[in-house]
């Protein structure tokens, strides 16, 4: 199981001591998708049965004026699977509009002016912050184009239904007293647009936007990191950081906008699939959606490792934030230094993230102790093993109860059912799971 599969351990977020706001931490941070609109049932016709005879003409010429009279309160059959995602596509591009403005305009804006930092600070954070600006802001503008483009044809499609569906209405209500003419009109004709839907010739359009994703998510690992030293070097940044995270519109871990980027153009790949299975061959959109599918997949592709090293980085800084009592393990008592350690620095060699550390699993456990099964949560790392227990902090917290090298440890099966027992030099423990 890796660590997309992951649950999210604990439930909401609040504000610690000294008015700290401290998120959930959110492993994998994806766009919601919208629902789609619930299928109605069907309006059944609104004419009664006009019978042959003149005996029931008058009953029947009722019935129709009755039916007539509240086809407008009658479910109206849900528009195209297409057009529907056209609007989760509009909707959700409007969030990610948003998510950027967060990085470009609430964070890098308000630290480039070097307000609240101290002198020794400003040259280091602007470097750092017009590097990661460089990068994201010619993203940002061009998904704004972007967004208009399909705000634009969003209204369009919106527009051309309503007034169809205007006409249909008048044209029913007047030939009420005429079922034959009534019979005639096509079934749910009301709710197809006049003209095609299409949104794959705007992503062919906006191909040249690839380029910048590319060169956006090869540093995203790289500004991770050196946000996260000028966030633990210089207090100043550190702060500024977490009261960016207190605003409302700060609604996830900083960090986690840096990530948007990549789960954009994967939404976007989906978004393109399931279009490509509603249409036809024959459909307008057709090549346009197989063109950007094809393009956007190459991207994703040669992205992939990329991407991947940036979202365990990030999982472990937020697994790191929210364990207390956290110490460095000593070397090994076999092997040399890592090849990495001889480029860390003394303070960074302490960090639980750095980059060649890969974050596994975690998982709660019941530890069997002198007072019995005790709940504990077990971060499973590359090199490490971790546990600890829920504090009684109004945020999420952990308390750190040991740190094992994996090289030292052993694992062995107990005859309890889904229990195990660890050894870890002269220490053993009895663990069991609740279910497999």
């Amino acid at each position: 199981m890796t660590q997309d599969d992951m649950a999210i351990i604990g439930v909401g977020s609040g504000s610690g001591g000294g008015g700290e706001v401290r998120h959930l931490r959110c492993h994998s941070v994806v766009d919601p998708a919208l629902s789609g609109v619930s299928n109605a049932d069907a309006p059944k016709t609104p004419l009664a049965s006009v019978s042959k005879t003149s005996r029931h003409r008058a009953s029947g010429s009722n019935s129709r004026r009755s039916s007539v009279s509240s086809s407008h309160h009658t479910p109206k059959e849900p528009m195209s699977m297409a057009y529907h995602l056209l609007r989760e596509l509009t909707m959700t591009e409007r969030t990610y509009r948003k998510d950027l403005d967060v990085v470009c305009m609430n964070f890098c804006s308000a630290n480039l002016s070097g307000q609240s930092l101290a002198d020794s600070d400003v040259s280091a954070v602007r470097t750092v912050l017009n590097r990661l600006f460089t990068l994201l802001e010619p993203i940002r503008n061009h998904h704004t184009e972007f967004l208009r483009g399909l705000e634009s044809r969003f209204s369009n499609w919106s527009g051309q239904s309503a007034s169809r569906k205007s006409v249909d209405v008048g044209a029913g209500n007047s030939t009420a007293g005429c079922a034959d003419s009534m019979n005639s009109t096509p079934a749910g004709s009301e709710d197809t647009p006049v003209s095609p839907i299409r949104v794959g010739d705007l992503f062919v359009t906006n191909l040249k936007m690839l380029k910048l994703y590319r060169a956006y998510i090869s540093e995203v690992e790289g500004l991770l990191m050196d946000l996260e030293r000028l966030a633990r070097s210089r207090p100043a940044f550190g702060q500024k950081l977490q009261e960016i995270e207190s605003q409302k519109f700060c609604y996830l871990p900083f960090y986690a906008f840096l990530l948007k980027p990549m789960h954009r153009l994967l939404h976007y790949r989906a978004i393109l699939e399931r279009l490509m299975r509603q249409y036809s061959e024959s459909h307008v959109d057709m090549q346009d959606c197989r063109v950007a599918h094809a393009r956007l997949l190459d991207t994703i592709q040669s992205q992939w490792d990329s991407y991947k090293r940036s979202e365990n980085l990030y999982k472990i800084l937020e697994v790191e934030r929210d364990l207390v009592g956290l110490q460095p393990l000593p070397a090994p008592a076999t092997g040399g230094p890592t090849p990495s350690a001889a480029t860390e620095s003394d303070a960074e060699a302490r960090w639980l993230a750095r980059p060649s550390r890969q974050f596994v699993r975690e998982g709660l456990l019941q530890k069997l102790s002198k007072r019995g099964y005790q709940q504990r949560i077990f971060f499973l790392f590359s090199d490490q093993l971790i546990y600890a227990s829920r504090t009684n902090a109004s945020f999420l917290q952990f308390k750190v109860h040991g740190q094992f090298h994996l090289r030292d440890l052993m694992v062995e099966e107990a005859e309890t059912p889904l229990s195990f027992t660890i050894y870890s030099g002269n220490r053993c423990f009895l663990v069991a799971a609740p279910s497999e």
